[in-house]
């Protein structure tokens, strides 16, 4: 029990956000569709930690496959991926592969998604796939290292755990791209120094991710009528959810069908997307889904203007998440969606305020007989009553009064003062009015119909 709680002691879990380029190297969305187009069902590789371990750990797995991922030359190192034996055997079966063809051309994507993030040239692909014991295997200058797990989900079968652990000159090959500097000193040799280390490359990829988000214009979503004034509206950038977590996008998804969004809508703001953003929301759907959105996008040819209204029906999805908290969002769209959320509420304040500025309540209210009135008055319900009539004009006040005993309208005037304390924003109050009061206008309508129809 001891030794177990010693081996977990030299062990540091990275928060999501500290892993986020390992796990955006090594389980992208192209691996994903890989995945699924191989095994023919829905499938998806799903990090669940990145820890800091040494090298010599992977001789503690038993026997496995072990899945070496040679990387292009301009840039040098490599991974070795633990894969388990039985497991991996079986799931190939799926797919009709021996199991070293389906690891082959599972991990072929990440070659080419490390040439896309660094910017580099793939020259080649070299991988080599063996059985071996892994009690016997060769360790070279044996060194802290980190090591990513996933689970390798597979439909009908259990989750299969893989182990990546990355050797010194692919950590080499990170902090020349992203620190400018190769490594010196023994950092692989202190835990804190290799947590620091991965957390500043980690900080630089953030960082050009961040800057290729803010310059994506065409993402931009702008919602009219939001902005603080009518020529600056509020904006919404799509390509934010890059940074989202993959439960997020799921509850999106799942959102938009219980929403009924036409898929023609769907298709068409995914189609608009970056192909880094589409590729995360792909990989996020369900095996039908992904066929159904891949299907409408090679169909449907949609004009600019159709893409964007697509999206802007996307970004109210998103909005109505966001002010719920139902999803986690990074900070930068979290204060879009506040600016966006305070932009509709001064919008509607402002509207709501001219309502009641123009008294078209009193004016409908003049045009009722005293007997529909009466009718209205006991028919509305009290919580949209007290509102509507806590602003009122004196003349309006006294048509109301008149058709009310006096001590149904004494109490009628203390639910209404009692209302008015409990809220303090003015906003707030006159809106919640001028809501009110439109829907006791209609309401009034429903009746003088229903008394045009009784006539007859």
């Amino acid at each position: 029990m001891k030794a177990k709680k010693a081996s977990q002691d030299k062990q540091y879990f990275l928060k999501n956000t500290e892993g986020f380029l390992f796990t955006h190297l090594f389980a992208s969305g192209s691996i994903q569709d890989k995945l699924v187009d191989l095994l023919k069902c829905d499938a998806e590789i799903r990090p669940v930690s990145l820890s800091i371990e040494l090298l010599s750990g992977i001789r503690d797995h038993g026997k496995s496959i072990v899945y070496i991922n040679r990387f292009p030359d301009k840039f040098p190192g490599k991974t070795i991926t633990l894969f388990p034996l039985k497991e991996t055997r079986s799931a190939a079966k799926k797919s009709s592969l021996k199991y070293d063809e389906l690891l082959i051309r599972l991990f072929e994507p990440v070659g080419s998604n490390i040439s896309h993030v660094l910017s580099v040239e793939q020259s080649g692909f070299n991988a080599e796939i063996k059985t071996v014991d892994l009690k016997n295997f060769p360790v070279e200058n044996d060194h802290l290292t980190p090591c990513i797990k996933y689970h390798l989900i597979i439909e009908d079968k259990d989750p299969i755990i893989v182990s990546q652990y990355m050797n010194e000159r692919l950590l080499d090959s990170l902090s020349v791209s992203f620190l400018g500097k190769e490594l010196v000193g023994n950092i692989l040799a202190n835990k804190n120094s290799v947590i620091e280390f991965i957390r500043d490359i980690n900080k630089r990829f953030q960082l050009s991710l961040i800057s290729s988000i803010e310059s994506a214009e065409s993402s931009k979503i702008s919602i009219s009528g939001t902005g603080d004034i009518q020529t600056d509206p509020a904006k919404l950038n799509l390509e934010e959810l890059r940074l989202a977590p993959d439960t997020s996008i799921r509850i999106l998804l799942d959102t938009c069908t219980r929403k009924q969004m036409p898929v023609k809508t769907f298709v068409f703001a995914v189609k608009g997307m970056s192909e880094e953003l589409r590729a995360k929301f792909m990989s996020n759907m369900s095996r039908n889904r992904r066929n159904e959105v891949r299907d409408g996008m090679r169909i449907w040819e949609p004009e600019a203007s159709e893409i964007m209204q697509a999206q802007k029906e996307l970004a109210w999805v998103i909005i109505e998440l966001g002010e719920k908290h139902e999803i986690k969002i990074s900070k930068r769209l979290q204060r879009q969606l506040e600016a966006i959320i305070r932009g509709i509420d001064n919008a509607l304040a402002a509207r709501a305020e001219k309502y009641i500025e123009s008294d078209q309540f009193g004016s409908s209210i003049s045009e009722i007989n005293n007997v529909i009135l009466q009718l209205l008055i006991r028919r509305v319900p009290r919580k949209v009553l007290i509102p509507a009539l806590s602003v009122l004009k004196d003349n309006t006040s006294r048509k109301i009064s008149y058709n009310m005993t006096e001590y149904s309208w004494e109490i009628l005037k203390e639910d209404i003062k009692h209302w008015d304390r409990g809220i303090e924003d003015k906003k707030e109050k006159i809106t919640s009015a001028a809501a009110a009061q439109q829907a006791v206008v209609r309401t009034a309508g429903l009746i003088k119909r229903e008394f045009a129809r009784s006539a007859f």
